[in-house]
């Protein structure tokens, strides 16, 4: 697992932790889907923007890309 991946696993506990929310049973599949959002050209904001920020950024796209699914 590559350092940046391992990164946005921490900072999507710590995001989980400050909700209150206890870790998602989907956890990798939303780990998977913030780290390739951040890795691709959907971020095309990551020179602005803090990896925090592009975490969150990621995580908002997860929860849009499932409610469009429903």
């Amino acid at each position: 697992m590559s350092e940046k991946k391992k990164e946005i696993i921490e900072l999507l506990i710590d995001n989980f932790d400050r909700m209150n929310m206890e870790t998602p049973s989907n956890f990798d599949e939303i780990a998977d889907f913030v780290y390739e959002y951040i890795k691709a050209d959907g971020s095309e904001f990551k020179e602005f923007f803090h990896i925090e920020d592009l975490v969150v950024f990621g995580f908002r796209k997860w929860m849009e890309s499932k409610s469009k699914q429903q």
